[in-house]
């Protein structure tokens, strides 16, 4: 279970259900090649942690390191545009719904999302995309690292 804040909400990151996770999965298999490049261009484009040496101005500030990120990305955005949005919507409802809000006086949680519905209108797109990114993260890093392990060829 992860926490994280976005616009000043503190969201509780839940796991989904195995079975869940697997229908997520799947319908994200055709999507999940272009997201390894978009991946590798946005980590390059990110300041490093001893500070930058180009005088602050990241590839995200620039039009070319934008350009740069936009060619990598288009794999991945060819899949999502080719997904049919009863996947899309599947993906993004299930993931939403394994997030809980705490309220604005610290003391209880709500669900983001019940049966497709979002349970607060400040949610917007950017926030939503967060969230279903960071429910990603949650629910299949251990899975995507044991799988490199399992795959990597024996020494």
């Amino acid at each position: 279970m992860t926490e994280l804040e976005i616009g000043g909400n503190a969201y509780r990151i839940n796991s989904m259900s195995a079975m869940t996770q697997f229908h997520v999965m799947r319908k994200l298999g055709p999507v999940l090649p272009g997201i390894v490049p978009v991946l590798a261009q946005a980590a390059a484009a990110l300041p490093q942690a001893d500070g930058q040496e180009d005088g602050g101005a990241s590839a995200m500030t620039t039009v070319d390191g934008v350009a740069a990120i936009a060619m990598a990305a288009r794999p991945l955005l060819d899949g999502l545009a080719a997904m049919a949005d009863a996947d899309a919507e599947y993906v993004i409802n299930h993931c939403l719904s394994a997030v809980m809000r705490r309220d604005s006086g610290g003391k209880s949680w709500s669900a983001v999302s019940r049966d497709g519905v979002t349970m607060f209108d400040d949610i917007d797109l950017m926030t939503s995309m967060q969230i279903v990114w960071a429910v990603l993260r949650e629910n299949y890093t251990s899975f995507f690292r044991a799988a490199s392990t399992a795959l990597a060829p024996a020494q």
